[in-house]
């Protein structure tokens, strides 16, 4: 009876949902003219790309669930990534929660290790995306003697990505120092979190490593061709669209960092506003760009 009840509650929520979206569309039907005008393969291009890095986010979790010495069905977990997905688009870090309530649940994963594991994974993202965006964007404006990033961006880039880097090599020493501290020591719950910490990296977490910051520089590449995608329907320059797809992927991940609204809703988009600079001679601070090609 429970499990019927929880379908049926499943059904009428999703149904609840498509009767908001509707109602959304048929009173605001002047947003969407841009939709006629779409070609389909575009769309059908956009929905691979997505299907693409949602299984790329399933297999960080299928190694969190390795990692932990668990195992657990593929499929299963991406029906818990779509949930996560779908959650975080009402309240911001319900999915995470979610996560670690299923994965205690079904394959009784500690929370604590679960949420620490977690963090070293999203330090990884945070060095990937930020290192990868920053490199490609300083490699253009080099060659073409333009600057396009704003310098309190560039300097919040090389930051993250420093001393994320300096953490992993110097991470034994750090947490020998922590453990040893005469300050922390007096702390239970700061003990425990470094204890948890520890823990992991005694378990050759470094193991995986490589393979997780493939994943997430595979997820860079999705994010920006979507990015790129959805650009390129508004403006046909491929460069621009590129060049936006790429600062597009690197705002929504840093956005992650100010999570305070669901699903980062206007975070995000405020980092694109303000990453580029003259900002106020474009909305998207892509126009620089247009004017370097226009005059060559």
């Amino acid at each position: 009876m429970f499990k019927f009840l929880k379908i049926l509650f499943s059904f009428f929520f999703l149904l609840v949902f498509f009767i908001f979206t509707n109602h959304y569309y048929k009173n605001n039907i002047q947003n969407f003219s841009f939709l006629e005008n779409i070609d389909l393969k575009y769309i059908l291009i956009l929905l691979i790309l997505g299907f693409n890095y949602l299984l790329l986010e399933t297999s960080i979790l299928k190694l969190i669930v390795i990692f932990n010495k668990k195992n657990h069905s593929f499929l299963k977990l991406f029906c818990v990534i779509n949930s996560t997905y779908f959650l975080n688009s009402f309240i911001q870090f319900s999915g995470l929660g979610f996560r670690a309530y299923y994965l205690k649940k079904k394959l009784d994963i500690n929370y604590s290790d679960f949420l620490s594991i977690s963090i070293f994974i999203i330090l990884i993202e945070l060095f990937v995306f930020s290192l990868v965006s920053f490199s490609i964007i300083k490699f253009y404006e080099l060659n073409n003697d333009l600057n396009i990033l704003n310098l309190s961006i560039e300097i919040f880039l090389i930051l993250i990505f420093l001393s994320i880097t300096i953490f992993f090599i110097l991470r034994k020493n750090i947490f020998f120092w922590l453990k040893n501290n005469m300050i922390f020591k007096k702390f239970n719950f700061v003990k425990k979190i470094i204890l948890i910490f520890d823990n992991i990296l005694q378990k050759n977490f470094k193991k995986i490593i490589p393979l997780i910051i493939l994943i997430f520089f595979l997820q860079f590449i999705i994010i920006t061709l979507i990015s790129a995608i959805s650009f390129n329907l508004y403006d046909q320059n491929l460069l621009k669209s590129f060049l936006f797809g790429v600062i597009s992927a690197m705002s929504i991940d840093l956005s992650f960092i100010f999570s305070i609204t669901p699903y980062s809703i206007g975070i995000s988009e405020i980092f694109i506003l303000y990453s580029p600079s003259h900002l106020q001679n474009n909305f998207y601070a892509i126009s620089i760009i247009q004017r370097h090609y226009n005059n060559n």
